[in-house]
């Protein structure tokens, strides 16, 4: 369990990043495109 633990939280963490970072570039997609 503790091994399932450690390769399930580096992945959330990274979703969360990419998430992050798809909020966060929405707004320049619409300047760059607008």
């Amino acid at each position: 369990m503790i091994v399932k633990a450690l390769i399930t939280l580096p992945n959330t963490i990274i979703e969360a990043s990419v998430s992050v970072i798809l909020v966060r570039s929405d707004p320049l997609d619409d300047r760059l495109n607008g």
